[in-house]
């Protein structure tokens, strides 16, 4: 998801729900997004969400400019 979609998204969201938000400049997200993935998938998650998570994991993987979180 990108940047704007996920702003659309949070807004659908009740104020108060906590979030966790990761950057594809994080160089720890793109494994934590795999994880992530992979904890769905056991837990019979709908495939299109696993495989959606997986690509964003894979561009995340491939950002050019990556750190440690700020």
């Amino acid at each position: 998801m990108r940047a704007q979609q996920a702003i659309e998204y949070l807004k659908a969201m009740p104020a108060d729900e906590p979030v966790f938000v990761l950057r594809a400049q994080d160089c720890l997200a793109a494994d934590t997004v795999e994880f992530w993935a992979k904890l769905a998938e056991e837990r019979e998650v709908r495939s299109g969400k696993v495989a959606g998570a997986r690509e964003c994991a894979a561009r995340m993987g491939e950002w050019p400019e990556r750190k440690l979180p700020d």
